[in-house]
């Protein structure tokens, strides 16, 4: 995929460790990619959230806003999570700009049915492909470089599951 958004995805116990860390844990300005620490590291939950900075060199999440372009978002419709023992495969369902601080969206505790979580993710999405459901959704977490309480996000749901 032409997105360059091929990166480790690390988690530590909080979500401010890898905001400036590489995967190694040394300072790095464009951080890591970094898995919501409530979640199940091996993508179990009904809803896991990865977090990017956006970076103006193109690099970590810079590229989800390119899903803001029907075109784009029409061409690329596939995603892939390698772990060590498993490759999961995901459909790319949405693309959505979030409040930051949409705390029914980012509070992974708040509640135990994710599922109204994805719908209004869906529901409120700008570009958006028919969802026929899945167990599990992962969605991608990037600031905006010109609006600073929103987030891009795009939602993936796993194939096969």
């Amino acid at each position: 995929m032409d997105t360059n958004i091929n990166y480790p995805v690390v988690q530590s116990n909080d979500n401010s460790w890898f905001l400036n860390r590489n995967y190694k844990g040394d300072f790095a300005t464009a951080g890591s990619l970094f898995l919501d620490y409530r979640n199940n590291n091996d993508f179990s939950d009904t809803f896991s959230v990865i977090y990017g900075h956006r970076m103006g060199n193109g690099e970590m999440f810079s590229n989800i806003q390119k899903f803001a372009n029907r075109q784009f978002f029409d061409e690329h419709r596939k995603a892939i999570i390698k772990r060590t023992q498993e490759t999961i495969h995901y459909s790319i369902i949405a693309y959505a700009e979030v409040k930051a601080n949409d705390w029914e969206i980012y509070n992974l505790e708040y509640s135990h049915n994710r599922m109204s979580v994805i719908k209004k993710i869906i529901d409120n999405a700008l570009i958006k492909r028919e969802n026929t459901g899945a167990e599990k959704y992962v969605m991608l977490s990037t600031c905006d470089g010109a609006i600073k309480n929103r987030r891009d996000v795009l939602l993936l749901k796993a194939d096969g599951v």
